[in-house]
C-alpha cells in the first residue's frame, strides 16, 4: 500500500508539472521544440537569432537607446539563438543548473557546443511541492539555420533529455 501511495504521489507530481514525453512538440517564439529523448525532468525554451535581434531592437527603442547601443547588445549575443533551461530535482543541488551539462549537436551528430550550467540557487516549484527548479540561460555562438538537438544532462543522476529544435519553423 505504501508503495502504491508513493507511486501515485510521484505520478501526480510529474503529470501536474509536465514531464517531457518523446514526440511532444511545443512552439516558442516561432520555433518548434520536439522531445526526442526522455529521462531527466527539465524544460527548454528557444529563441532564434532572428527573433532575438527583433526583441533587442524593440526593447532598445522602448528604453530610448541609441542605434549604437542597440547594435552593441545585438553583437554581444550568439548567432545561433538563446536557450533557456529549467532544471528540476528533489534536492537543491540536483536542481541547481551548475550540476547540469548542455550539449548542442547538429543532426549528423557533430558537436556545436558544450557548456556546463551556471550556479543559480533553485526555488521550490510551489509551496506544496518537494521539487526544486533552477533556471539557466545560454547563447549558441555559431549560426544555426537547420534543426539541431540540445541534450541536457544531470551530472548528479546521469539522466538526460534531448530536444530537437527547428529554428524559425512550425512543424506539426
Amino acid at each position: 500500500m505504501k508503495l502504491i501511495l508513493i507511486f501515485l504521489i510521484l505520478f501526480f507530481i510529474s503529470c501536474s508539472w509536465g514531464v517531457p514525453k518523446i514526440g511532444n512538440k511545443s512552439i516558442t517564439n516561432g520555433s518548434t521544440i520536439e522531445v526526442v529523448e526522455q529521462g531527466a525532468v527539465c524544460h527548454l525554451k528557444y529563441t532564434s537569432h532572428q527573433v532575438l535581434m527583433e526583441e533587442i531592437s524593440k526593447e532598445g527603442q522602448i528604453q530610448l537607446q541609441t542605434i549604437e547601443q542597440i547594435k552593441k547588445t545585438q553583437d554581444a549575443v550568439g548567432k545561433g539563438g538563446r536557450i533557456l533551461v529549467q532544471t528540476t530535482g528533489f534536492t537543491i543541488p540536483a536542481a541547481n543548473p551548475e550540476n547540469w551539462l548542455y550539449v548542442v549537436k547538429d543532426l549528423n551528430g557533430n558537436e556545436i557546443m558544450r557548456k556546463n550550467g551556471e550556479y543559480n540557487l533553485p526555488d521550490r516549484l510551489n509551496s506544496q511541492s518537494s521539487l526544486w527548479a533552477g533556471v539557466d540561460v545560454f547563447f549558441i555562438k555559431t549560426s544555426i539555420n537547420k534543426p539541431f538537438i540540445v541534450y541536457i544532462i544531470s551530472k548528479i543522476t546521469n539522466e538526460r533529455v534531448a530536444f530537437k529544435i527547428y529554428p524559425n519553423e512550425i512543424v506539426n
